[in-house]
C-alpha cells in the first residue's frame, strides 16, 4: 500500500478504474432498455399473429357449421341457405358476400342477392388464384383459405373455400368472401396494443400496411409467419416513435453523470493524498538536515529556532493530509446520502419493476463509490439455444428435490409416471426445471391450507384430433407432464388472462406477474404448448406438450 501512495499516475488509474465501472453500468442500462423494447415488440408480434389465427379459425369454423348444417339435411332449399348466409355476412366485419359453388364448379347463389346478380351461373375458377384454391380444397376435402385476390367489385378480398358432402358425394362449395383490409382492421384495431406499427404480406404482396418507418422496421422488427388452411402471411411489427420515446428513462444519463462526478472526486482526492504523502517525505529529510545542523552548530539559540520552524512546517504539512482525510470523509457523506434517497425513492416503486432494479443498481454503483472511499483513506492514512437429448423423468426429480425443502408440510406431492421406454425431449435442463417451478410454485399459492399436487407424466401419438387442436404442433409424439393441484381454481375471466405478462392476482409484493408467461415463452422455445384447465372450487390442471425427441429416428 505504501508503494501504490508514490506511484505518480495512481490518480489516473484510479479515475480510468471508476470510469471504466460507470461506463459499464451505463451500457448495461442501456442493452437492459434496448432488451425491453425487443422483448415487448415481439410479444406485440405474437398477439397480432394469434388474433388474426383465431379470428380465422373462427370465421373457417363458423363456414363449415353452415356446411354441416347442408350437409345434415342432404342440400339445402335456397331460401334457408339464404338466410343462414345473410346472417353470417351482416354479423361478422369485412364480409362482402357468400357464394354456394355447385358440383359442376360454377357459382349458383350469392348472398347479399342485390348486387351479385351478375356473377350467378358463371364458372367459380375464373382466375388462376381461384381456381388453384378450388383444386386444393377438392383435393384435401378441407377447407381452405385462398390467396388475396382483387375483387371484381373494387377492394382486394380474403376467400375461404369449404367443401360440402351429400352422402358422401361431393355437392360443392361454400365461399366465404370479406374485404381483407376490413378485415384485418377490425382484428388489428380491436386485440392489438396500440403504439406499433404492423404489415402483413403474402409472398411478395403487402396485403395489410399499419405505419411505415423504414428505420424503426430495420432497428427494432419482430417476424412472425401464420400458417393456416393453405395460407401462409409473413407478419411484422414494429415500435412508432411516440412509444420508444416513452420507453427511455433518465436513468442511464442520472449513472452517466454521478459516475463522472464520483471519477472526478476521487483524482482529485487520491491527488491530495499523494501531496501530502510527499510533502510528509519532504519534511522528515528537513527535520533530519535541521537535526544535522542542529549537531554541527554550537549555538543552541539558533538550533532552537530552526527547530520550532521545521516543527511548524510539519504541522502545516499533516493539516493538509487531515484535509485529504476530510474530504474524503465528506464524499463518503454525499454518497450515504445519495443511496439513503435512491432507497427511499426505491421504496415507492414496485418491487420487480424495471424503475426498482434500476433504482437498485443506482445503490450498488454507491455502495461501490464507498469502497474506493475507503481505499482511498487508507492511504491518506499510510448473459442461442445449446439443446440436448434430456430425460423429462430426470427433470422433475431434480426439481422436486429443490423444492421439496421450501413446500408446506402439509402439501403432499404425488408423481406418476405412466410410461415405458424412453422419456427424452430435446431442450434444455434449467429451462424445463424453471418451467416446472414456475408451476408448482403457483399450485403451492393456490392450496390455501392442505392439499395434494400430482405430477403425471405419459405418451399421445399426434392424430387427426390432435392436430385440429393444435395446429402449430406438428411432430408425431408428445410427452405431456400434468401437474393437478387440489386448489380454489380460476374463474373464467382470470383463466383467460393468465399468460398475459405482468397480469397477477397475488397482492402487492408476492408477485411479478411473469412467472407463466416466462414458462409459456420457455416451452414454445422448445416446440410445445402449454394448456390450462380450471374451474372454481375443482382445482386446476396444466399440460405441458413437449414433442418427444427418439433416438432412433436421429441415428
Amino acid at each position: 500500500m505504501k508503494q501504490l501512495r508514490h506511484i505518480k499516475w495512481l490518480p489516473l488509474l484510479v479515475g480510468t478504474i471508476s470510469l471504466a465501472i460507470t461506463l459499464l453500468l451505463w451500457e448495461a442500462l442501456m442493452i437492459q432498455r434496448e432488451t425491453s423494447i425487443n422483448r415487448f415488440t415481439l410479444l406485440a408480434a405474437k398477439s397480432v399473429k394469434s388474433e388474426i389465427a383465431n379470428r380465422l379459425l373462427f370465421q373457417v369454423n363458423s363456414l363449415t357449421r353452415m356446411a354441416k348444417r347442408w350437409e345434415s339435411r342432404k342440400g339445402t332449399p335456397k331460401s334457408e341457405w339464404i338466410a343462414d348466409a345473410q346472417a353470417h355476412v351482416v354479423g361478422y366485419t369485412g364480409y362482402k358476400a357468400i357464394e354456394w359453388i355447385d358440383p359442376t364448379l360454377h357459382i349458383r347463389w350469392v348472398v347479399p342477392e342485390q348486387g351479385n346478380e351478375a356473377f350467378e351461373n358463371i364458372p367459380a375458377g375464373f382466375e388462376t388464384k381461384r381456381m388453384y384454391a378450388i383444386e386444393r380444397a377438392q383435393q384435401t376435402k378441407t377447407p381452405v383459405i385462398g390467396q388475396v385476390v382483387d375483387l371484381l367489385e373494387g377492394g382486394r378480398g380474403l376467400l375461404i373455400f369449404v367443401p360440402m358432402y351429400v352422402n358422401q358425394k361431393f355437392n360443392g362449395f361454400i365461399l366465404g368472401i370479406a374485404d381483407i383490409d376490413e378485415f384485418l382492421d377490425d382484428v388489428i384495431s380491436e386485440h392489438t396494443i396500440p403504439g406499433y406499427n404492423i404489415r402483413i404480406t403474402e409472398g411478395n404482396n403487402v396485403i395489410y400496411q399499419r405505419g411505415n418507418d423504414e428505420q424503426l422496421d430495420k432497428q427494432w422488427g419482430h417476424d412472425e409467419t401464420l400458417s393456416l388452411y393453405g395460407t401462409q402471411w409473413h407478419i411484422r411489427v414494429w415500435p412508432e416513435h411516440a412509444l420508444l420515446a416513452e420507453s427511455k428513462s433518465i436513468l442511464p444519463d442520472l449513472l452517466l453523470s454521478v459516475g463522472l462526478i464520483i471519477t472526478a472526486l476521487l483524482m482529485f482526492t487520491t491527488q491530495f493524498s499523494q501531496m501530502s504523502s510527499h510533502q510528509a517525505k519532504e519534511i522528515a529529510k528537513v527535520n533530519e538536515n535541521l537535526q544535522k545542523e542542529i549537531n554541527e552548530r554550537e549555538l543552541a539559540e539558533q538550533a532552537k529556532d530552526n527547530m520550532k520552524q521545521a516543527l511548524l512546517q510539519s504541522q502545516k504539512m499533516q493539516a493538509i493530509g487531515t484535509l485529504a482525510g476530510g474530504i474524503a470523509h465528506d464524499f463518503n457523506n454525499i454518497l450515504y446520502s445519495m443511496i439513503g434517497y435512491v432507497e427511499m425513492a426505491r421504496d415507492d416503486v414496485e418491487p420487480g419493476s424495471l424503475i426498482y432494479d434500476n433504482l437498485s443498481k443506482v445503490i450498488s454503483v454507491g455502495e461501490r463509490g464507498q469502497e474506493l472511499v475507503s481505499r482511498l483513506l487508507s492511504f491518506s492514512r499510510q448473459q442461442q439455444h445449446d439443446f440436448k437429448p434430456i430425460s423429462i423423468r430426470e427433470v422433475i426429480n431434480s426439481t422436486l428435490i429443490l423444492l421439496k425443502p421450501t413446500l408446506p408440510a402439509s402439501i403432499a406431492i404425488e408423481q406418476c409416471y405412466n410410461i415405458e421406454g424412453e422419456d427424452l425431449v430435446l431442450g434444455g435442463h434449467t429451462e424445463l426445471q424453471q418451467v416446472l417451478v414456475n408451476i408448482v410454485s403457483n399450485a403451492v399459492d393456490a392450496i390455501d391450507d392442505q392439499g395434494k399436487i400430482t405430477l403425471s407424466l405419459y405418451r399421445i401419438e399426434a392424430d387427426d384430433t390432435f392436430r385440429e387442436r393444435f395446429v402449430k404442433l406438428r411432430k408425431s409424439s408428445y410427452l405431456v407432464l400434468e401437474i393437478t393441484d387440489t386448489g380454489a381454481g380460476m374463474p373464467q375471466h382470470v383463466l383467460t388472462r393468465i399468460f398475459e405478462p405482468f397480469f397477477t392476482t397475488k397482492e402487492v409484493g408476492k408477485g411479478t406477474g411473469l412467472g407463466l408467461a416466462t414458462a409459456l415463452g420457455i416451452v414454445h422455445d422448445h416446440n410445445g404448448e402449454m394448456i390450462v384447465e380450471s374451474k372454481e372450487g375443482q382445482g386446476t390442471k396444466i399440460f405441458v406438450y413437449l414433442p418427444e425427441y427418439k433416438v432412433k429416428e436421429e441415428e
